[in-house]
């Protein structure tokens, strides 16, 4: 249902689209019920889903919510639902860093979290190679393109150059601050591919 509809009050039997199945009426008095319209490949969880329509339609609304039928509509969209996806991931990894022996509840440095990241991703490709080996780990690492928990879209090229979005942040007023270690405010952020010096400019040996 759309909010237009909703608010219009239009009849619910044109509000949904004409289910499309066939009904297979068995001899022993059961109906099974099947879809005409086939099965579009699955995400492999919510967040890539969510990553995928971000992308495709970042200012659409992803999630409508009202009081009352007369109240106005608080809505957010698929870019903001990501971000804020994003930021409790990040949250969820920095209590767990300051809660470790040692830390005495301190937060991560954005150093300490790169650390984090790029040891993950060595430990993920000695799991897919099955050797610790740099001559085996290594190129599996440059495989991957994709979802990095922290840093968000993430390609290793092959100059061993680790590619993400580069973040602008704004320090904030004290009074703007909700809960400990909330100093920055995003103004806005430099895509991957203009945030790092192109591989054909490095001269690296290992490009080929």
């Amino acid at each position: 249902m759309t909010i237009a509809a909703a608010n219009r009050r239009d009849n619910p039997e044109t509000l949904f689209a004409t289910p499309e199945i066939v009904a297979d009426r068995r001899a022993d008095g059961s109906i099974w019920l099947k879809s005409t319209t086939p099965l579009q490949p699955g995400a492999r969880c919510v967040g890539d889903w969510l990553e995928h329509w971000a992308r495709q339609t970042p200012d659409r609304n992803f999630l409508g919510e009202r009081s009352d039928v007369d109240a106005p509509w608080t809505t957010v969209t698929y870019k903001n639902a990501l971000r804020q996806v994003r930021a409790g991931a990040a949250r969820a990894f920095a209590r767990r860093f300051a809660a470790r022996p040692g830390m005495n509840g301190k937060m991560p440095s954005g150093n300490q979290a790169g650390v984090y990241a790029s040891t993950l991703a060595y430990l993920n490709a000695v799991a897919a190679t099955g050797s610790d080996a740099a001559q085996d780990a290594v190129p599996q690492m440059k495989k991957f393109k994709g979802k990095d928990k922290l840093f968000g879209d993430v390609t290793i090229r092959q100059d061993g150059r680790v590619i993400h979005p580069i973040y602008l942040f704004e320090i904030k007023k004290p009074e703007e601050s909700k809960y400990p270690y909330d100093y920055y405010k995003l103004v806005s952020t430099i895509p991957a591919d203009q945030a790092f010096r192109p591989m054909a400019d490095g001269g690296c040996s290992l490009v080929k």
